[in-house]
C-alpha cells in the first residue's frame, strides 16, 4: 500500500487510501479561482508539497493538504490520474496533530474563524496560552484575543465564514458568553442594521426583544 522514501520523511501513499480527516482545522473553503489554479498546477507539475496525514483505521486521514487532496480527486474524476496515483505524505502520530494542521494551514491564508477554533481545540487538549504563543511565534495577548473570539456561538462563526458578518461584529459579540443571547441579538439586529455599537448595547444591557410580550 505504501512505499517509504529515505529517512522516513516522506511516504508515498495511494490516492484511494487518503481521505480528509476531521482533525483538519480548515473549514472555510478557498475561492473557486484559487482551487482552479491549484488544480492546473498539480496537473502540470504534480504535488510539490507533501500532505500531512495520520493513520486512521486502514487508511490515512489528511490533516494538512485538504485542498490538494480535493483537487487530486477532481483530477481523478476527470480521468487525468487513477486511484493508484502516489501522493507524497508526511505521516504523523496523533499527538499534537491539531497544532501541526494549524501550522500548515496558516501558510495558505486560513480563515480567521478556523484559526480561532483550532486555538481553542489546542487549549482543550491541554496547551496553555504560553505554549501556543511560543509555538506560533505570537504574543500571549493575541492568543487570548483569538481564544476570546472562539467563544462566540458556532452559528455566528459560520456566518463570519460566509461573509454575513465581519471580524468587528465577532469582536463585539465577545462581550457576552451567553450563546443564546448572542443569537437572539443577531436575530433582532439582522432585520434592520447590525452595528458594533448595537451589538454591544444589546448584550450588555437587559434589553427586551421587540417581539417580547412586555414590549
Amino acid at each position: 500500500m505504501i512505499t517509504n522514501t529515505k529517512n522516513n520523511d516522506v511516504t508515498m501513499i495511494k490516492l484511494d487510501h487518503l481521505f480528509l480527516s476531521e482533525h483538519n482545522v480548515r473549514v472555510a473553503p478557498a475561492s473557486k479561482q484559487v482551487n482552479k489554479t491549484l488544480k492546473a498546477s498539480i496537473k502540470a507539475n504534480g504535488i510539490k508539497q507533501n500532505l500531512v496525514v495520520m493513520p486512521e483505521g486502514s487508511k490515512y486521514g489528511v490533516v494538512a493538504g485538504g485542498r490538494r487532496l480535493a483537487q487530486l480527486h477532481e483530477l481523478l474524476a476527470d480521468g487525468d490520474i487513477n486511484s493508484s496515483f502516489l501522493v507524497p505524505c508526511m505521516v504523523e502520530k496523533a499527538e499534537n496533530i491539531r497544532a501541526i494542521s494549524l501550522s500548515e494551514n496558516i501558510k495558505a491564508s486560513m480563515h480567521p474563524a478556523d484559526e480561532f477554533v483550532a486555538f481553542q481545540g489546542m487549549v482543550d487538549e491541554g496547551k496553555t496560552v504560553a505554549d501556543i504563543a511560543n509555538e506560533f511565534g505570537i504574543s500571549q495577548v493575541l492568543v487570548k484575543k483569538r481564544l476570546k473570539m472562539a467563544g462566540v456561538s458556532v452559528e455566528l462563526l459560520d456566518f463570519y465564514r460566509q461573509g454575513k458578518i465581519d471580524l468587528e461584529h465577532i469582536m463585539a459579540f465577545t462581550v457576552s458568553d451567553d450563546h443564546e443571547r448572542q443569537m437572539a441579538c443577531y436575530k433582532e439586529l439582522s432585520t434592520h442594521y447590525m452595528s458594533v455599537h448595537g451589538i454591544r448595547n444589546f448584550l450588555l444591557d437587559t434589553a427586551l426583544l421587540t417581539s417580547h410580550g412586555m414590549v
